[in-house]
């Protein structure tokens, strides 16, 4: 068969990439059922791909509300978060998140792009001795990221064992 494609697409993956981080969070709580959370951060790496990249999916360490995970990565950023919580004994909660990430973009390190975040949760007991969360988030993108869209929509239906 015939090989296809760009000749210079496909790049060896790096098997000596370096990923590191620097946070710091501080909690207050502000009565018996509130809490302010605030925190930074700042991710890089070395020799990073696009496999290694941050990126911000629901499980990836920098998650933010209403960024899609798909097609956004970045490979040095700076991350600060603020959420308030009113949570009453476990059973319903409410949050309020906004998350401003400040990096580099795959594609384009020669600049720095502002990424902003936000979004509202809501959990509540559920029948049948479970929890149901719902995560709206909404995001505002600079114009080069736009088509990755930004409302992000989260159901998530929790069973204790």
């Amino acid at each position: 068969s015939e090989p296809w494609g760009e000749p210079d697409a496909l790049v060896a993956p790096r098997p000596d990439y370096r990923r590191y981080a620097v946070t710091v969070a501080k909690d207050y709580f502000v009565t018996t059922f509130q809490t302010a959370h605030v925190g930074a951060g700042w991710y890089g790496g070395r020799n990073l791909d696009r496999f290694s990249m941050y990126q911000f999916g629901l499980f990836d360490e920098v998650r933010m509300h209403g960024v899609p995970s798909a097609g956004i990565r970045m490979p040095e950023l700076a991350l600060l978060r603020g959420s308030y919580s009113f949570n009453v004994f476990e059973q319903y909660r409410l949050d309020l998140f906004v998350d401003q990430a400040y990096g580099t973009l795959l594609g384009d390190e020669s600049r720095r792009r502002s990424i902003t975040g936000t979004g509202i949760a809501v959990n509540f007991k559920a029948p049948w001795n479970t929890m149901f969360k719902v995560d709206v988030g909404k995001s505002f993108l600079p114009a080069a990221l736009a088509k990755s869209g930004s409302v992000v929509l989260q159901f998530l239906m929790l069973k204790p064992l």
